[in-house]
């Protein structure tokens, strides 16, 4: 289970709120919450605003991130 995935269940939130918050589909954030597709950048920051957590605690840069990175 990813951060993401953690912390909307202990808000007690559902995938269908937080979609709706986002303007889009349940599906897509199914696969956010599941670890099947990684959170585009221009969705973190807001997903972060209405979970109220730092986009670096929900998003953390993994090593494989930073590979890539370098």
């Amino acid at each position: 289970m990813n951060t993401l995935s953690k912390t909307v269940k202990q808000q007690g939130r559902q995938q269908v709120w937080l979609a709706d918050k986002l303007g889009v589909s349940t599906a897509l954030v199914s696969l956010w919450l599941n670890g099947e597709w990684s959170v585009a950048d221009k969705y973190k920051l807001r997903i972060s605003e209405i979970l109220g957590v730092p986009v670096d605690i929900l998003f953390p840069i993994t090593n494989e991130a930073k590979n890539h990175a370098d």
